[in-house]
C-alpha cells in the first residue's frame, strides 16, 4: 500500500510539472493516472481540473471540480478553478458564486479575487473589477494577469493612461503575456496611437499565433486608419 502510495505521489508530481511548463495535455495523462489508482484523490481531480480550464475544456474541467468537491467540500482551489471555468463559460454569475466560496475559505488566495475581477469584467461592472484587482495585487504584487485585468477594467472606463501603466508592470513581469500586449494595443488605440496600437497587437499575435481578439483588434485599428484588415498571423 506505501509502495502504491509513493507511486501515486511521485505521477502527481509529474504531472504538476507539465503542468508547470505548459504541456497540458501531458499533464492531464498524469492526473488521469492517479485518480485510476484512487478515485477519492481530490488533489488530482482538482490539478486536472485546472490543466483542462488552460485546455479551454471547461465542461470536462467542472466534472472534475464537482467530484473534487464533492470529495472536499472545504477545498477553496476547487472553487476557485470551478469558477474559473464558469468564466470560460462566460457564466460570470455562476462564476461568482463559486469564487465568493473560495474566499469564504480561504481570505488571502490571490488568484480568486482576480478570477471574481475577471467574472465582475465580463459583466462591465468595472468598479468592481478593479477593486477584485486592488486585492489581488495586494496579496501577490507579482501577479501579472491581475493588473493585466485591472487594465482591462480601466480601458472599460476609458481610463487609457491608468490602464497603461498595469499593463507596462503586467509586461515586466511576464514578457511573453500576448493578453497584455492585446490590451495594451487597445489601450493606445483609445488614446489614437494607432501605429503603437499596431505593434503592441503584432507582438501579440506573434506570441500567440492567430490569436482572434488580438487579430480582431487589428483589424479595428486598421480600419480606424483608412486601411482594410490583414490576414491572421
Amino acid at each position: 500500500m506505501m509502495l502504491r502510495n509513493v507511486r501515486r505521489g511521485s505521477v502527481l508530481a509529474r504531472g504538476i510539472a507539465c503542468h508547470r511548463e505548459g504541456l497540458f495535455d501531458i499533464a492531464v495523462k498524469h492526473f488521469s493516472e492517479v485518480i485510476r489508482g484512487d478515485s477519492k484523490h481530490r488533489a488530482a481531480f482538482v490539478h486536472r481540473g485546472r490543466a483542462y480550464n488552460r485546455l479551454y475544456q471547461y465542461d470536462r474541467a467542472i466534472e472534475d471540480l464537482d467530484e473534487a468537491v464533492r470529495l472536499d467540500p472545504a477545498c477553496a482551489n476547487a472553487f476557485n478553478e470551478r469558477g474559473f471555468a464558469y468564466n470560460g463559460k462566460k457564466q460570470y454569475d455562476r462564476a461568482i458564486q463559486d469564487l465568493d466560496e473560495a474566499i469564504r475559505l480561504d481570505p488571502r488566495l490571490a488568484g480568486a479575487f482576480n478570477n471574481r475581477g475577471y467574472a465582475f469584467n465580463g459583466l462591465r461592472r468595472y468598479d468592481s473589477a478593479i477593486r477584485e484587482m486592488d486585492e489581488a495585487i495586494r496579496l501577490d504584487p507579482k501577479f501579472a494577469d491581475a493588473f493585466n485585468g485591472r487594465a482591462f477594467a480601466r480601458i472599460g472606463k476609458q481610463q487609457y493612461e491608468c490602464a497603461m501603466r498595469d499593463l507596462d508592470v503586467a509586461i515586466g513581469l511576464d514578457p511573453g503575456f500576448a493578453s497584455a500586449f492585446n490590451n495594451r494595443g487597445l489601450a493606445w488605440h483609445g488614446m489614437n496611437q494607432h501605429e503603437r496600437a499596431i505593434r503592441d497587437l503584432n507582438e501579440a499575435i506573434r506570441l500567440n499565433p492567430g490569436y482572434p481578439a488580438a487579430c480582431a483588434n487589428r483589424d479595428m485599428v486598421l480600419l480606424a486608419q483608412g486601411h482594410g484588415p490583414k490576414p491572421p498571423g
